[in-house]
């Protein structure tokens, strides 16, 4: 049996799961609410990391450090990227990039700079105008 972390972003993402899982066990950890249960003879364990990165990341740590999870899966709407895609789809990436060092490095190769450093609270025009 796989023991599988899920890591929702909102309420409403979960209470759709919630209705196909009996949940067996509930706990508060660094205040996330947990849920376990046994779904497709899997052990899954469940919660609401809230809206962003660093949310999902310190979720997706919290799950691997205190059920040692053999795997991870983040759901959400990932921002409707696609029109053709339908609730339900499922999208698996074949890469990762940090959305802003992305950005930083393309001002930096723009510039034909060694390195750059951005105040992100202050960017500017040239900064604002990058879109990746």
């Amino acid at each position: 049996m796989k023991k599988i972390g899920i890591i929702f972003a909102m309420e409403e993402e979960i209470n759709a799961f919630k209705e196909h899982i009996h949940i067996d066990k509930e706990e508060n950890i660094f205040d996330l609410h947990l849920y376990e249960g046994t779904f497709n003879n899997n052990q899954c364990i469940f919660t609401v990391s809230g809206v962003g990165k660093v949310n999902s990341a310190r979720t997706c740590q919290i799950l691997i450090d205190h059920y040692n999870t053999d795997i991870v899966i983040n759901v959400g709407v990932a921002g409707g990227i696609n029109n053709s895609l339908k609730v339900g789809d499922i999208i698996i990436g074949n890469n990762m990039k940090h959305e802003l060092v992305s950005r930083i490095e393309a001002f930096r190769q723009d510039k034909n700079m060694d390195a750059a450093v951005i105040d992100i609270n202050e960017p500017q025009q040239e900064y604002e105008e990058l879109v990746l």
